[in-house]
């Protein structure tokens, strides 16, 4: 199972990458250690088609290759420090002409003009709703048929949408040189614009998936394929909390990921009032949703962005924070959160509409590292879980207040250890250890000592005679 980190929302500002400078590498690599140190195995990078074809030439695509080598620079570091990476084709609001970012200039309707509104507000996503420009060039994108005469050059009735595709072989092409690119998230929360729910996820967007992963399989067999549910499915606005997707069935591609969001909108447009113990168990019922429509379909399911706004009050945020956590763990999904971002400022929080989800707070005038100050509630964060297991798993769970952490097991187990992430040692000076002192184990009510401990990897074999396995980790 991984657990991950979208890194660098700060991305979605020039220079598009996850840090401002190369020197900043030097300066805040620190973070990657302590990500790593924090049982984040996996980054999640965004990639941004504004700045790799920044032109479009109507012939053939010509492409900002140096942002391609910048963006391969980091992700062959982080690669290096052991990280699993998922690139993220991300958008939100479509790009800057509608105060967002992700599609170039140049993809804007014929006589669309340029909008935005709720700019620097939680209620920002209204504009997917209510901005008849990002509408109309949404759907055009959709329908790859794009006319906008005043871009230079030209276009008229481009298939902007092919365009796009070729921006995803491209960078699967590069992808497939590094070893540990673990897949390519095709597109962040779709939007139907005006085309109707059932026809866009039935028809529209499985052709669209359809061929980016044939273009992905053009240079690589093992990069695993992320597609997203319409982006509605990620909020927690609908009326039915069934959260029903029609995406088709995975049947030609074992190596398919079901990357949904979850977000409390509600939560987040109030700026956090309204919180009630009920959001407790509506988080565990919605995580296990998403995990059941991703099997259902065939597909792996992965929980690619949630997170908590960190300037709501702290008993708030405390709370909530760890009931996502405790949903992530209940569902058993792969899960990644939303963020980690070093240039968090106390003006500008996040950068992108004013959010303020980074577990790194702004860091201030140090000339290297992070201050211990700058930290928010990474001892929610940082929580055992199952890296890896040798029969199914069936429950986890992990209670911030004892410390104690469960998990169950089924089935005759494979010759090869249940490795389980578990804070025991101070691998970075800034890390919350939950266990300062050690840990003792119980496997099926009994005391169990057969167990080793590689940093803060906890690794053993399960009883080979058994078909059931309870494993309590408590502090000693």
């Amino acid at each position: 199972m991984l657990r991950g980190i979208s890194f660098g929302p700060s991305a979605k500002l020039p220079p598009h990458l996850p840090f401002r400078t190369k020197e900043d590498w030097n300066k805040f690599q620190t973070a990657a250690d302590l990500l790593l140190a924090g049982g984040f195995t996996m980054l999640r990078l965004p990639f941004f088609w504004s700045a790799f074809e920044p032109i479009c030439n109507p012939t053939h695509a010509e492409y900002n290759e140096t942002y391609l080598h910048d963006f391969f620079y980091y992700v062959r570091l982080f690669e290096e420090k052991g990280f699993l990476i998922l690139i993220d084709l991300h958008q939100d609001l479509l790009g800057n002409a509608f105060g967002g970012n992700g599609m170039p200039e140049w993809v804007l309707s014929e006589g669309a003009r340029r909008l935005s509104f709720l700019n620097d507000t939680p209620l920002w996503g209204a504009n997917y709703e209510f901005n008849r420009p990002l509408r109309k060039t949404f759907t055009e994108f959709w329908n790859n048929d794009l006319t906008n005469r005043s871009a230079n050059p030209p276009l008229e009735h481009f298939k902007v949408r092919d365009r796009f595709l070729d921006t995803i072989e491209r960078i699967a092409q590069e992808a497939a040189t590094c070893e540990r690119v673990l897949g390519i998230e095709i597109f962040n929360e779709p939007h139907p614009a005006r085309l109707k729910d059932r026809k866009f996820e039935e028809e529209i967007l499985p052709a669209f998936y359809a061929e980016a992963i044939r273009r992905i399989r053009n240079h690589s067999q093992t990069i695993y394929a992320f597609v997203s549910p319409q982006s509605d499915w990620n909020v927690n606005l609908r009326r039915s909390k069934l959260y029903d997707s029609f995406l088709p069935v995975a049947t030609c591609d074992d190596r398919v990921v079901f990357a949904y969001h979850y977000y409390d909108s509600l939560l987040t447009a109030l700026g956090g009032r309204l919180f009630s113990d009920s959001k407790r168990e509506e988080y565990v019922a919605a995580q296990r949703i998403g995990a059941m429509r991703a099997r259902e379909k065939g597909m792996v399911p992965f929980l690619t962005e949630f997170g908590t706004r960190q300037n709501w009050t702290q008993s708030i945020v405390r709370r909530h924070m760890d009931w996502q956590f405790e949903a992530v763990e209940q569902s058993l999904v792969n899960a990644a959160y939303w963020n980690v971002n070093l240039y968090n400022t106390p003006e500008r929080r996040d950068g992108f509409m004013r959010e303020d989800f980074s577990l790194i707070g702004p860091i201030g005038n140090e000339e290297s590292g992070i201050p211990n100050s700058a930290l928010r509630n990474w001892d929610i964060a940082v929580r055992p879980y199952p890296i890896a297991a040798s029969a199914e798993p069936i429950h986890s769970r992990f209670s911030l207040r004892t410390k104690q952490f469960e998990l169950v097991l089924r089935g005759k187990p494979l010759d090869l250890p249940t490795v389980i992430y578990v804070p025991t040692q101070n691998l970075h000076s800034l890390v919350p250890v939950h266990y300062p002192h050690g840990i003792q184990m119980l496997y099926n009510g009994t005391p169990f000592e057969g167990y080793s401990l590689n940093g803060n990897n906890v690794s053993l074999l399960l009883d080979a005679e058994k078909e059931l396995h309870s494993l309590s980790i408590l502090p000693r």
